[in-house]
């Protein structure tokens, strides 16, 4: 309904995960991703994040490594990303 709109589609992503659509949220979060702004690292990794957990939800670990790898190009002493 609201492609370009960040804060609708972060919402789709936490009511997808709260009510098990995984495959929905996931979506979302990577659409999310796409809107924030490269220099808005806080809410990068804070997305990526939740993708991780998303991703491992569903198996596909792969996925969530990749993520993980991300933040830490970017950050390369973030604790959570790298425990």
């Amino acid at each position: 309904i609201a492609p370009g709109r960040h804060d609708v589609l972060m919402r789709v992503q936490h009511l997808a995960a709260v009510t098990g659509e995984l495959r929905t949220a996931i979506g979302a979060a990577r659409a999310v991703l796409e809107l924030i702004p490269i220099t808005d690292e806080e809410a990068l990794v804070r997305t990526r994040l939740a993708l991780v957990e998303l991703y491992r939800s569903v198996g596909e670990l792969d996925h969530a490594v990749a993520q993980l790898k991300l933040v830490l190009k970017d950050q390369p002493h973030h604790v959570p990303s790298l425990e």
